[in-house]
């Protein structure tokens, strides 16, 4: 039985370009929460592209990331090692869970190109997907959307990691009852 779940949430490198590089996660933000939808813990973390090592403009007014931050960050190989044991460290029963599938497959590619294999095949499900459902939406809207939707009000700033996968978990706990995490699992789309 799950006995975590570890809502989170990536920012990657962004650019307004015709042939832009391939994409590299600069944050991870995750909220780990106990299936009654209690907070456990947190994390966060930012992380040193190494592809397209300068942030663009764009990309550092969307995201809030600055030039500084990534910089001083570590790479990813030793990011996804943090982040990994914080998921593990009090249960080997999690279930990863984002807004969307971007992050979980994003998160797989980003291994894939470092050479990484993941501890574990961990179980995922796109929340905007079960909320669009659960909510009666005709599709997925996007997580401000559904903020509203529950008559809550986004706490943070909209593409920081952490503030996305806190209110990310907000909407879990709203509908905490209505989820179904036993759902098959959900491969990254390569």
């Amino acid at each position: 039985m799950v006995e975590q779940i570890i809502v989170f949430d990536l920012e990657a490198t962004c650019f307004r370009l015709h042939k832009p590089p391939p994409q590299e996660i600069i944050e991870i933000g995750a909220v780990k929460i106990n299936r009654d939808g209690e907070e456990i813990s947190r994390f966060h973390c930012h992380v040193k592209p190494v592809i397209a090592p300068k942030l663009s403009r764009f990309c550092r007014k969307l995201t809030g990331i600055s030039q500084v931050q990534v910089e001083r960050a570590d790479e990813f190989i030793y990011v996804i090692d943090e982040f990994e044991d914080w998921i593990n460290e009090t249960s080997k029963e999690a279930v990863l869970t984002s807004w969307g599938r971007y992050d979980f497959n994003q998160l797989h590619l980003e291994s894939k190109r470092n050479d990484h294999i993941l501890q574990r095949n961990y179980k995922h499900f796109p929340l905007n997907e079960q909320h669009a459902k659960i909510a009666g939406t005709n599709q997925p809207i996007g997580l401000a959307n559904a903020l509203k939707l529950c008559n809550l009000e986004f706490k943070g700033d909209p593409h920081g990691a952490l503030d996305d996968a806190i209110n990310a978990a907000r909407i879990f706990q709203e509908f905490k009852e209505h989820w179904k995490i036993k759902e098959p699992h959900f491969t990254p789309m390569l």
